[in-house]
């Protein structure tokens, strides 16, 4: 059999792995489940602005879609979601493990923004 057959899903498999981050949620910090959906950035540069920026929206809306759903009448469980989203945020950002991206995160906290 020839090799390179095998050698070429392996790589594309790899290059999947590498180009995703998993967005965490945990609702509940008594509950040990927790909802995740993966964030896939095969198609940016991260070295650039543009491609960060994308990466962030992405990341912050997946943690939108994970994390529970915020009602401003509601103080406490928009606080919950807010939390939420952050930790989740802060994770992603951490897995990628992309300077500029963490700057940027760095830079949205500070300004009390996640997306």
């Amino acid at each position: 059999m020839n090799r390179s057959y095998l050698i070429k899903p392996l790589i594309a498999a790899a290059a999947v792995i590498l180009t995703s981050v998993t967005v965490t949620a945990h609702a509940d910090s008594t509950q040990d489940s927790a909802l995740q959906a993966v964030v896939r950035y095969g198609d940016l540069d991260l070295a650039t602005e543009a491609g960060t920026a994308r990466l962030y929206q992405r990341i912050s809306a997946a943690a939108e879609r994970v994390c529970p759903s915020a009602d401003a009448r509601d103080l406490k469980r928009a606080q919950v979601a807010r939390s939420c989203q952050a930790e989740a945020i802060e994770r992603a950002v951490a897995s990628v493990g992309n300077a500029r991206l963490a700057s940027l995160q760095a830079n949205r906290g500070r300004r009390g923004r996640t997306g």
